[in-house]
């Protein structure tokens, strides 16, 4: 053998060396060298997007995350990262053979597909020359390694009997069936009642969900109300939709509109995607905001930002209730808003306008405890302290002493009705607000479609602050149908309609109705029936 051959027989292996190395410190670097053994005739190409997931992923293999949720185009090589290389990734550079993964998704195609490219990977002679795994058991949808661990593989509805380390559903919901309400209710039914209970050890073993936005009520949806860490990456960056994760990640753009992955997806490619897929499928599936194919009733466009450093002074505040007594996320929570009505004096021919003071959406019990404030406790400190022990009464007292509302609405119903009557005996007699009962009439949709002018006309006002993109977010997707969210819709729509009906808050062109009406009947004289 010559010198030169074996000094680049030395090099190869100084090469081969240090790509093992790389891949045993980054996932990101593994999914860059291992592309090429699933994907030979695809040319790899790099983004930041795979290094955001990656990032998240290793959150989970080091225990930082136990609950990841995953929001991401189309095409930006979900599975094969999250499904394919991620579990090879643990086996292999990261030296954990022993991990158990229970795999799934909507179709069993798709969920034999990545278990047969994870087998193969590991089976490669590039794989078994750095890392070598021996399997015991190699069939497409179930294979296990020496060291004990497993993949198994199946449809997300059959996802019962075996358990795992890590869970990983990919696309729970087909983009043909996520507009089914049947097959949706049914899909979040097996996501919160079977997925916890398939988990070898509930307190460190890991579930992540990766999908696209298909419904505003998908699994996606019920994820987050579950807490949920929410890595959300749309195709063209909404300044106020930024995602920041509690592991010190952010999305890396600053530009309304910029691209997720322009070496991939350059505009004229996301334009032309745009063009086919048309405006609901682009806010669900590109931009991870869905919003209902029905249409909806408010839009975001039809809120106006307040953007003063306080609130104008309110002529008049009322806080709006829908109520629900249970502390269990799997039903209806309690919601609140508070608004304040104020005219901007000495502005002749203005209109009375609305702000969103502040909301909350929360499961609580009825009652909970009350602790007192401690001598030198600021609000702050006190607030931190007792507050996670309060039920709906005391979060509902705390939040109308603290914007001094005049007025309580809540509705009329087998939940209200108790909290009004313990609001009237217990604390009413010490309280400057006053509770009114409202009696609703007729359906959801028709009351929000009452009230929508008011938001056409530019009367109603709300901050740049996360309770308030809560409330308007709702409010995009509410549609009036029994599986909507629709807590703080209600309340927004209680308190919008009673102040219409009490002609607190009218159009300027209803005002000069009623003085023209005024001046005519000033201008009679004499008795209305003469003698």
């Amino acid at each position: 053998m010559s010198v030169l051959s074996a000094d680049l027989l030395q090099d190869a292996g100084f090469a081969k060396e240090v790509e093992r190395r790389l891949c045993e410190a980054r996932l990101s670097e593994f999914v860059r060298a291992a592309w090429g053994q699933l994907e030979p005739g695809a040319q790899y190409v790099h983004g930041r997007v795979i290094e955001a997931v990656c990032e998240h992923l290793e959150a989970i293999a080091s225990g930082e995350l136990t609950r990841l949720l995953i929001n991401i185009p189309p095409g930006s090589s979900k599975s094969l990262t999250t499904s394919v290389f991620f579990p090879a990734w643990l086996w292999g550079p990261r030296a954990q053979p022993e991990m158990r993964f229970l795999t799934a998704s909507h179709s069993e195609k798709f969920a034999t597909r990545d278990a047969r490219k994870m087998r193969d990977l590991v089976k490669s002679e590039w794989f078994r020359e750095r890392w070598p795994i021996e399997l015991v058991r190699e069939g497409e949808t179930s294979f296990a390694n020496s060291a004990t661990g497993f993949r198994e593989a199946m449809p997300f509805r059959s996802l019962t009997g075996a358990r795992g380390d890590i869970l990983i559903i990919d696309d729970p919901h087909s983009t043909e069936t996520a507009e089914s309400e049947a097959e949706r209710l049914r899909t979040d039914r097996i996501f919160r009642e079977s997925i916890p209970t398939r988990l070898n050890d509930p307190s460190r073993s890991a579930i992540i969900v990766i999908m696209q936005r298909l419904h505003e009520r998908d699994v996606s949806g019920t994820a987050l109300e579950m807490g949920y860490e929410h890595l959300m990456l749309p195709m063209e960056f909404d300044p106020g939709r930024k995602c920041v994760t509690s592991i010190g990640w952010e999305d890396w753009r600053g530009d309304e509109g910029e691209l997720l992955w322009p070496e991939r997806f350059p505009a004229s490619v996301v334009e032309r995607d745009k063009r086919a897929l048309g405006p609901i499928a682009v806010a669900c599936q590109f931009q991870q905001s869905p919003i209902p194919r029905g249409g909806n009733i408010f839009k975001r466009s039809d809120w106006r930002l307040w953007e003063g450093a306080k609130f104008p002074p309110m002529d008049l505040i009322v806080a709006s209730l829908d109520t629900a007594f249970t502390a269990k996320k799997a039903n209806d929570p309690s919601a609140m808003t508070i608004w304040g009505l104020w005219r901007e004096h000495g502005r002749e021919g203005e209109a009375p306008k609305l702000m969103l003071m502040w909301a909350w959406r929360k499961w609580l019990e009825f009652q909970g405890s009350e602790s007192p404030r401690e001598s030198g406790e600021s609000e702050k400190e006190w607030l931190a302290r007792a507050s996670p022990e309060w039920g709906l009464l005391e979060w509902v007292v705390w939040s109308c002493r603290k914007f001094r509302v005049s007025a309580l609405l809540i509705e009329n119903s087998a939940a209200g009705l108790p909290l009004a009557q313990e609001l009237q005996r217990r604390v009413m007699r010490t309280e400057s607000w006053g509770v009114r009962l409202i009696k609703p009439q007729g359906d959801k949709r028709s009351r929000a479609e009452a009230i929508q002018p008011l938001f056409a006309n530019g009367l109603i006002f709300a901050p740049d602050k996360e309770w308030a993109e809560m409330v308007i977010t709702e409010m995009m997707n509410f549609r009036g149908l029994p599986s909507d969210r629709d807590d703080l819709s209600d309340s927004t729509t209680q308190v919008l309609k009673w102040l219409r009906d009490q002609q607190l808050l009218s159009f300027r062109d209803e005002e000069i109705a009623d003085e023209f009406e005024r001046s005519q009947i000033g201008e009679k004289s004499g008795a209305i029936y003469p003698v």
